[in-house]
């Protein structure tokens, strides 16, 4: 894929629902150049597929689309039968959405867990303050945060994720440590908060609201629904339900501590 046809992809994306963040395109991009792939025909995007590299952990797949006219032609099947074959032996996980999974079934996919988006249509209650700038703590530190909670560790991905126009990140400490992550960019729908990763539900709440703080239109997070305090986090907050997806696996098993994941960092890299 070239870096002209991610933005084709994202368009695609939103086109279908999915909502992802205006300027994602960048930090996509710096996670992996080469985890997008493409097919197709008479020299135009067809079908796309990422498979994006957190070192030599699990690969996370996404942006499956065929365009829609080329859709039950077999060539979205040959796009992906071609990105399988490269990845042989790796750990694949992917977020599906519910109409797909059987599709992933098919060549090997198992399904770990669901998500479901929740939205808040109005302002939230006030912050209490205890928030920092992502872009003030030490970053080795905050990738290794992060890591313990996603695929791999992705500093080339959080360098660009946590600031640029339309970004906002912010961190909870004990004083000495990270205790909490949380960030959101602007979509084509409003807002979208990802990831939100905390050790303790005080903190989750303290940084859902300090991110949605001030923020225009519909705030959305995409909560494992495995994480009962992050359920009870949105009905507290009066969230609705809105899009679901679910979490896809292929290969070894893979676990994440979902009891401190509140938000998934997006559809398309986990």
């Amino acid at each position: 894929m070239r870096r002209e046809e991610l933005e084709q992809a994202l368009r695609w994306a939103d086109e279908e629902g999915w909502e992802p963040g205006l300027t994602d395109a960048e930090p996509f991009w710096a996670a992996d150049p080469g985890g997008y792939w493409v097919e197709e025909l008479d020299g135009e995007m067809v079908a796309c597929l990422s498979a994006v590299r957190y070192g030599d952990g699990p690969v996370f797949m996404g942006f499956y689309i065929v365009a829609p006219g080329h859709r039950g032609t077999g060539l979205g099947k040959r796009l992906v039968d071609g990105v399988l074959e490269a990845l042989a032996g790796r750990t694949l996980l992917g977020d599906a959405v519910p109409e797909q999974v059987e599709t992933y079934a098919r060549i090997g996919f198992e399904v770990a867990w669901w998500n479901t988006r929740f939205i808040a249509d109005g302002p939230l209650p006030a912050p209490e303050g205890r928030c920092v700038a992502a872009v003030e703590v030490d970053f080795d530190a905050l990738v290794a945060f992060d890591a313990a909670h996603a695929p791999g560790p992705r500093p080339a991905l959080l360098g660009p994720w946590i600031a640029g126009p339309g970004r906002r990140a912010l961190v909870t400490t004990d004083g000495a440590r990270i205790t909490g992550f949380g960030a959101a960019r602007r979509t084509s729908a409003g807002h979208r908060i990802g990831p939100l990763v905390a050790e303790r539900p005080a903190d989750a709440r303290e940084l859902m609201l300090a991110l949605a703080d001030g923020l225009d239109g519909p705030v959305a997070v995409d909560l494992p629904l495995p994480n009962a305090g992050g359920g009870a986090l949105v009905e507290e907050l009066g969230m609705r339900q809105g899009f679901q997806s679910v979490r896809v696996v292929r290969g070894a098993p893979f676990t994440l501590p979902l009891e401190r994941i509140y938000g998934i960092g997006s559809l398309e890299l986990g």
